[in-house]
């Protein structure tokens, strides 16, 4: 699978999800979950590190230092591990 690196252009950043850490990371994200057709994340590492996986990897797919952000594509499924100082927000685009 060739990684996406990018959200459309013509896409807008529609919301942003709280800031987030290890204790308060919704459970939803720490397991299999995907986006809506047509809607992108953006994972913004702040402090810490992220680990993102696609559904059924065993190993991830990429590891996300501060500053460093990563882009989900639209409805593939994921799931994210966090490290015990992470901190981190995720914003919404869509077309």
């Amino acid at each position: 699978m060739t990684p996406v690196t990018h959200i459309p252009k013509d896409a807008k950043c529609y919301a942003r999800s709280p800031d987030f850490n290890r204790k308060t990371v919704p459970e939803k994200l720490l397991s299999d979950h995907n986006l809506k057709a047509g809607t992108w994340g953006k994972l913004i590492v702040i402090r810490g590190e992220i680990r993102y996986f696609n559904a059924g990897s065993k190993a991830p797919d990429a590891i996300i230092l501060a500053p460093e952000s990563h882009v989900i594509p639209t409805q593939q499924m994921h799931f994210i591990q966090v490290s015990e100082e992470a901190e981190f927000y995720i914003e919404f685009w869509r077309r």
